[in-house]
Parts: C-alpha cells; structure tokens; sequence
C-alpha cells in the first residue's frame, strides 16, 4: 500500500479495548495483550502486504462495499432495529473501513479512501455510542460512496489504533462462519444464480481483514510461548492473506475442491497463531 504523506491528517481514533477472541479461530486471546501492540511495526507489515498488489479487484470491491451498505440501511431503517444491531452495525462499519483501505491501490479507491474511511469510522463510534441519528446520517453518507470525491487529503490509517482488537476479530469470526459454510456446497449449489458472487464477497472481506490483522503484530507478549510473538502473528496473518487470496480465486471459477484446500491453508494458518496468542476461557 502506498502511503502519501503531502497534506494529511491523522484519523480519529477509536479507544482499544480488551479483546477477546469469539470461537471462531479461537477462544480468549492473551489478557493485556492490546495494550502492547506494536502500531509502526504492524502498519508497516500490512503496507509492505499490500505493496504486493491490489487485494481486492475493484469490481469485486464495489459489490462487497455495497453489500456492507445494504445491511447498515437495514440497521438504521428504524430507532428499534438500529438499538437491536446496534452492535453489528459498529462491526460492520469497522468492516467497510478496512475492505476500502485493501483497496486503495485502484486509482478510483485511492481518491476515496480517505473521506470513506473517515465516515466509516465515525459512523462505528455513533453506533457504540447508540446514537441513532449520527449513525443514519453516516450510513446515507456512505450509501453514496461512489459518488464520493476527495477532499484533497490522504489520510494514513493504522488498523492497530483506531479498529480495537476485539471488534476485528468478531468480524473474523463471522466471515469464516460463511467461508466454512461454502466449503460444504454442492456443484449444484455453487451453480446457483449469484451463489459464487456472494463467496468471492466473502475471501475477499477476509483478505482485508488479514491485512487489518498485520496492522496487530504485537511487541511483546509475555503470556506468548517464548521467542514467539511478532514473528509468528505476523507470519500467520500473511499466510491467512494468501490463502484466502486463493479462497477468492477458487470461488471465483465455482472450484469446490480448490476452495476447500485453500480454507484448510488458513485454518490451519489461523491455528497455528491461536496456538500462541490464546488462554483457555472459563
């Protein structure tokens, strides 16, 4: 990812709490551990990932923001339904933020990204915060985000300071509940009318989501097996980056078999971390 330093301005941030992993790649992850992730080491990690080349096709990008769009109209049509997905509604905003940054390296995203990611962010802090008419008024904002045109200043956004650990990982969590569930699907299932579309949507969110995981390399972690802390979080993420790079790919062609070989690739890339950053929970 190519970072423009002329005329920037530092995204808000959004305060890290403590994370806990939902089971999904594992269960609870080291106590302490956010507060001593390592923000210029994993920002540089993720910048170098993306440096690689575009994460996410722009055609394929614009149909996963405009299905992230669709569930936060849905969030906010009402003050009832935004109070019950209130929660959803700040991970999913999380999510929009991170799949535009993966997709900076298009011309058209590069413009964008930064009022994008701006709005993104507020819009998760008003729905943590249950305000409903700041978060409607964030959502029709990025409804329109095709239309959006740049304010003449690139924004630098380090993952590890304004997404907190536990909310990526809620996402994480999600996403690979849907990515399990296609490595179940039939021939006939991945023949039906839009089936594929939906689960490229899919690897692709969670490519962008291992690229938000790099922006997390911790430092140090005590609790961590000795001698293997950053090395192993950052070697795990990136390998999670490349299958589901590979997860995409296969959904994209309808190849069950090869979909299935790939989801096996980040499962087992994702074990090996959680081997690591991971205490039993009570």
């Amino acid at each position: 990812m190519e970072v423009r330093r002329e005329k920037s301005k530092e995204i808000p941030v959004v305060p890290s709490i403590r994370c806990r992993l939902v089971p999904c790649l594992a269960r609870v992850l080291t106590a302490g551990l956010v507060a001593m992730l390592s923000v210029s080491a994993g920002a540089e990690d993720a910048q170098n990932a993306a440096k690689t080349g575009n994460l996410v096709p722009g055609p394929e990008l614009v149909r996963s923001l405009e299905a992230s769009v669709k569930f936060m109209q849905s969030a906010t049509r009402s003050a009832s339904e935004f109070n019950q997905k209130a929660k959803a509604l700040e991970n999913e905003a999380y999510a929009f933020a991170i799949l535009v940054q993966a997709g900076r390296e298009t011309e058209e995203m590069a413009r964008k990204a930064g009022p994008l990611t701006e709005t993104a962010l507020a819009l998760a802090a008003a729905a943590k915060k249950k305000n409903y008419n700041d978060a409607k008024n964030h959502v029709a904002a990025l409804a329109d985000f095709k239309k959006v045109e740049s304010d003449g200043t690139t924004v630098e956004v380090n993952f590890g300071k304004s997404v907190p650990l536990r909310n990526l990982m809620e996402v994480v969590r999600d996403t690979d509940q849907e990515l399990k569930k296609a490595t179940r699907l039939t021939a006939a299932s991945w023949n039906q009318r839009g089936k594929a579309e939906e689960i490229t949507n899919y690897a692709n969110r969670m490519t962008a989501l291992s690229l938000a995981m790099l922006h997390h390399t911790p430092e140090t972690d005590p609790d961590a097996k000795k001698g293997q802390t950053a090395k192993v979080w950052r070697d795990t993420s990136q390998e999670t980056m490349d299958a589901c790079l590979e997860l995409a790919k296969a959904a994209r062609s309808k190849n069950a078999n090869e979909f299935k070989k790939a989801y096996t690739a980040m499962d087992k890339a994702c074990t090996r971390c959680h081997d690591v950053y991971r205490v039993e929970e009570d």
